[in-house]
């Protein structure tokens, strides 16, 4: 039946191309359109009238012509600068020069003829359009003078994107990381950080992930060989797909009739860096110090030209760069008494007790018996405390700070390079292929213990340009987009590992982390080694265009052949977990996950997804334009080359484990219909003010970045074992098989569900104030349908109240209010109490969360003109959700809700809601020296000024317990799953939990005083992200020095300013609310900068 279905559904597809022989989700990505009306002087339309465009810088000639009611449309038009124009018998020649098609662009230029002889030449400069009179989508151009002028820290295009309003950066996972992408992250008008959709010159480039494409410091590099792009962010016509958030398009240079090009160098180091707020002195760490060792340099070249005049371009380009960061990290260790076995009574919960008893003279807890000798060399592996110590509830805990700075070697290296020819007036065919790689060597609290990332990209695009007719006109494409990430343990502490330091038999040291000490304190290694993974995208696709009358149609089919490759070495080391640090001192058993042994972790995962569209550009008067489509996108279910696919048949089931599968879920995307509709009217008929208004329906398809991680795992090829307890560090291989496979964390996948969506609607007004400047406010709404969580299946029984009293509690159970969920204790002799006694956990990736996303959005930009340009773009906006994702690195956000069988208990203000975003950015050709000669002109002329300020709201984070305390050992064990993310504490009666009005880093953001431990057996009172990161504020400048070399040639230097004032943006305060001692003193701390220091680059630019 599946064959059949599949069957039938390539045949469909066949089908299409033969018919349609078009395509592409991205139908005029990187090309812009060019329509009007051509009148009389007296205003009557005038039909058969040529009309010729010439691309002014390549000699490229497209023509096309009048229909019957004076229109003409010249679509796919490439990137650049043209002159129009009109010719008709009995009329004068009009011609307009300067009109700039952008990419993504549908401009209007109409024409009025005079009578007159047809040779006779009319020659004037046409201003460009300020306002968007014929599509509803939402978003904006970063045009070139903006990428070529702007200061970028990294010289990371994407940068660029957040200058639109709706865009919002990341803070939680703005760099490289295995488990979440490589580039920057961007949440967009509401959606999740992977619903985005990244096209380079037609070609999709999202990663593996679906993330934005980048380098492993989680920048994009070519900026030299880009063009311009554009950011649709909101409510895109029916051509685009396979995004449920926002589409960025990116235009690559081509070469042109002239030989251009650059050479550049940009420089930064430590000399020129100002202190980092948390830079510590390592002799003396309570006190600052100079910024640590580092040296950037980023350098390359561009080259273009012709091959043959008017025929045949080439273009090239490279960049590389090389970096060495030392980064000041702070992390919590075992002070050196604690490390020796004595123990201030704050470790202990305030009270000494029989294994730690006390010693009269200095009141200090001692171990009774010797350190258990296989605890030593662990403990030998965590660095002296260089910090202040640490305190809970007023009184020392045997915790103290720990800072240093690790150079961080980064290389990378990219190279384009792009061919156009032009066949004949009706066929062009352009070539583009990029490769770029990166690799950096990152280093845990001991050097001795670190990582090798690496990503590696590579796309082709192939693409043709036929014009049948000068009304109908073909685009057809071949693409290629190969990425991999991958991440190996290395140093010292790896490649010659100590077997007293594993957990897993043969096997180097994994992770050990303590609680108590918190989650980024861990030792040893990344507990997941030999991650791989590779993404290969082949794409086919094309796109047809008909222009009949008032109507502008367009129709196509994209198919996309996706292979995703990796190997998953998570856990396979092992990763231990103990509670405190009187734990680690008597080896006492504690939580292992790692694989169970001969699992298998290689899969190569299959599927195609088909996109099938119709759009039409409807003029039903002048000045009012419907914008008409609908789009049917599908994705075939995933297969695996090898049938290794496993998931659970009846998960809910007591007796239910993951197992061998044909088929691994009911595809839910035969029916993602998608309806496109937008009205655009020009409300006067000037094209200076116009009311926009649309909406449509967007899918998020099932594809490899929703089962990274769960299609790993699962019974019966590689599973993943959490053995709680477990004897330390190695005793669980005493277990036996059998034993061991009631351990093991099942990942299923929701069986039968329904694609998530998007539905999106806007209402915007956009008005022309001058010649150069123009001003739109709008409304912008999404809402968020079937989205992804994870929910944990194989909790510990529970029940609703009226609850009866448990006598071994001081809380009285019974007066929790009538239908409130509680935990009983475990019955005598039992462990647990969970339906399903032959695993240990079920994490399932279910479909049923939704979200909301309302904003007012304002956006003033002013077009370079007499030295000037300026935009400035603000967004007041509100994001409620119930998850932020489904793998757990998207956003840093919650992915497990706390109640599995109440997900909506969890909806509240999101990981991506951030209330006020405002940005701005601006160059000015500052008018010093103009006219004058000599030296003293050519000193203080030829100046520029450049800048970008962000403003940006800080956005909601968890607020945890770090462990399951609320669930005592009677009613632990499974409720947290892997973590204590999903535990959260009680607000106080009466009491407001928030930020303090005035905090201070190193004491805390929150006011602690507010919360209590959760009671046993119930959930915590504190609701999902109720924590604040704080805000942030960036101004950067940049200072330009233009100086001619000849006629041809310019010498540019730059002197570039990041974080120009100085400002400490403070990063992610510490989570984690209670130790098993009582509070825990680093809850609300920040540690971190969430931006840099001031930094200072420079740079030389050679133009010619």
């Amino acid at each position: 039946m599946n064959m059949s279905r599949n069957t039938t559904l390539m045949s469909l597809i066949s089908l299409c191309l033969l018919l349609v022989i078009s395509g592409p989700v991205y139908g005029q990505l990187n090309t812009g359109t060019l329509s009007g009306t051509v009148t009389d002087t007296s205003g009557g339309v005038l039909p058969g009238v040529t009309i010729t465009l010439t691309e002014v810088q390549t000699g490229q000639v497209r023509t096309t012509l009048t229909g019957d009611e004076g229109r003409y449309r010249a679509s796919s038009l490439s990137v650049g600068t043209y002159q129009v124009a009109a010719e008709l018998v009995g009329f004068q020649t009009l011609v307009q020069d300067g009109i700039f098609i952008t990419v993504g662009s549908q401009r209007v230029l109409d024409a009025v003829l005079s009578p007159g002889n047809i040779s006779e030449r009319v020659t004037v400069t046409a201003d460009a359009a300020l306002v968007e009179t014929t599509t509803t989508s939402v978003g904006g151009l970063v045009d070139e003078q903006q990428i070529r002028d702007l200061p970028l820290n990294g010289r990371d295009y994407v940068q660029l994107a957040t200058l639109q309003a709706g865009v919002f950066k990341s803070r939680l996972g703005r760099e490289y990381n295995v488990h979440r992408g490589s580039g920057t992250q961007l949440s967009i008008n509401g959606a999740r950080t992977d619903q985005n959709l990244f096209i380079q010159d037609g070609t999709n480039t999202n990663d593996f992930f679906n993330m934005t494409p980048g380098g492993v410091t989680g920048d994009s590099l070519g900026i030299e060989a880009i063009k311009e792009f554009k950011v649709l962010t909101h409510n895109f016509s029916a051509e685009y797909g396979q995004a449920g958030g926002a589409v960025i398009t990116t235009v690559s240079k081509s070469g042109t009739n002239e030989f251009h090009g650059n050479v550049f160098e940009f420089h930064r180091n430590s000399a020129l860096d100002a202190r980092n707020f948390f830079d510590r002195d390592s002799s003396n760490p309570l006190e600052r110090s100079k910024p640590p060792n580092f040296i950037k340099n980023q350098f390359g070249f561009t080259i273009g030209g012709p091959i043959v005049t008017d025929r045949s371009f080439f273009f090239g380009s490279y960049e590389g760069l090389r970096q060495s960061l030392a980064t000041s990290t702070e992390f919590t260790v075992p002070t050196n008494e604690a490390k020796m076995g004595i123990l201030p009574k704050g470790a202990l919960g305030g009270s000494c007790n029989a294994d730690f008893p006390e010693d009269l003279a200095t009141g200090k807890c001692v171990k009774a018996t010797p350190i258990n000798p296989e605890s030593i060399p662990f403990l030998d592996l965590y660095p002296d405390g260089n910090g202040r110590k640490l305190t809970s509830g007023g009184i020392e805990d045997g915790r103290q700070l720990f800072s240093r700075a690790i150079a961080e070697p980064t290389n990378q290296d990219q190279f384009t390079f792009k061919l156009d020819h032009t066949f004949s007036d009706s066929d062009t065919l352009f070539g583009r292929y990029l490769w770029d790689l990166s690799d950096n060597v990152g280093f845990n609290m001991n050097p001795d213990f670190g990582r090798t990332n690496r990503v590696k990209r590579q796309t082709i695009t192939i693409q043709e340009t036929h014009i049948f007719s000068p009304t109908m006109l073909l685009v057809a494409r071949v693409g290629y987009n190969r990425a991999e990430t991958g991440q190996v343990q290395s140093g010292p502490g790896i490649e010659n590992f100590d077997p007293a330091l594993s957990f897993v038999t043969g096997l180097p040291t994994g992770s050990l982390l303590v609680n108590d000490l918190g989650r980024t304190s861990n030792i040893g290694g990344s507990g997941a080694s030999d991650l791989d993974r590779i993404l290969n995208s082949f794409e086919y696709s094309g796109d047809l265009t008909v222009s009949r009358g008032r109507h502008s149609i367009q129709t196509g089919v994209n198919l996309r052949r996706l292979q995703a490759n990796g190997i998953n070495g998570v856990r396979r080391v092992g990763a231990f977990t103990l509670g405190g640090i009187d734990d680690l001192l008597l080896g006492n058993d504690g939580r292992l996950e790692t694989q169970l042994p001969g699992s298998d972790a290689f899969r190569g995962y299959r599927q195609w997804i088909i996109g099938i569209y119709i759009q039409d550009d409807f003029q039903f008067r002048p000045n009012l334009t419907f914008n008409l489509g609908l789009r049917y996108e599908i994705a075939t279910v995933l297969d695996e080359v090898n049938g290794k696919l496993s998931n659970a048949i009846n998960p809910y089931s007591p007796t239910s484990t993951t197992e061998q599968v044909d088929k691994y879920y009911e595809n839910p995307s035969f029916s993602n219909f998608g309806p496109r509709l937008g009205i655009a009217w020009d409300i006067f008929g000037d094209g200076k003010t116009a009311v926009r208004v649309g909406g449509g329906l967007f899918f998020d398809l099932f594809t490899p970045k929703i089962i990274f991680s769960s299609g790993w795992s699962g019974r019966p090829f590689l599973s993943r074992i959490n053995v709680n307890p477990a004897p330390f560090p190695r005793g669980f291989e005493e277990f036996d098989q059998t034993a061991l496979l009631t351990q093991t964390e099942e990942p299923p996948i929701q069986q039968d569900f329904t694609n998530a969506y998007l539905a999106q609607w806007n209402l915007s007004i956009q008005q022309e104030i001058s010649n150069s400047t123009s001003v739109e406010v709008g409304y912008v709404g999404s809402k968020g349908t079937h989205l992804t969580r994870i929910q944990l299946l194989n909790m510990n029984a529970s029940m609703l109240c009226p609850c009866p009293d448990d006598p071994n509690t001081s809380f009285d159970e019974s007066s929790a209010p009538d239908g409130t969920k509680y935990f009983p204790p475990f019955a005598p002799g039992e462990s647990n109490s969970k339906p399903n006694q032959l695993v240990n956990q079920m994490a399932m990736k279910s479909f049923d969360t939704d979200s909301s996303y309302h904003a007012f959005q304002l956006t003033l930009r002013r077009r370079f003109t007499d030295g000037l340009q300026f935009q400035v773009a603000y967004t007041f906006s509100k994001h409620l959700s119930m998850s932020a994702g489904q793998n757990g690195g998207s956003s840093g956000g919650l992915t497990t809700t706390m109640d599995p069988t109440n997900a909506g208990r969890d909806k509240g203000l999101s990981s991506f809601d951030v209330r006020n975003i405002l940005a701005m950015n601006y160059t000015y050709d500052l008018p010093f020296g103009q006219g004058m000669g000599g030296f003293a002109g050519g000193l203080i002329s030829g100046w520029q000024l450049g800048g970008i300020v962000s403003f940006a709201d800080g956005h909601p984070e968890l607020v945890n317990m770090g462990r399951s305390f609320g669930f005592q050992p009677s009613r632990s064990g499974g409720f947290t799953g892997a973590d204590g993310n999903t535990d959260r504490p009680d607000i106080i009666p009466g009491r407001v939990f928030g930020q303090l009005d005035d905090w201070d880093p190193d004491t805390g953001i929150y006011d602690a005083s507010a919360l209590k431990q959760n009671e046993a057996g119930f959930f915590g009172t504190v609701p999902n992200n109720a924590g604040s990161y704080p805000g942030v504020a960036q101004f950067d400048l940049s200072f330009v020095k233009h100086t001619n070399i000849g006629e041809h040639a310019d010498f540019q230097f730059r002197a570039e300013f990041f974080n120009i004032f100085n400002r400490a943006n403070f990063g992610l305060p510490s989570r984690q609310a209670f130790r098993s001692s009582g509070p825990d003193s680093n809850f609300g701390r920040i540690s971190t900068t969430d931006t840099t220091a001031r930094q200072i680059q420079f740079g030389i630019k050679i133009t010619f």
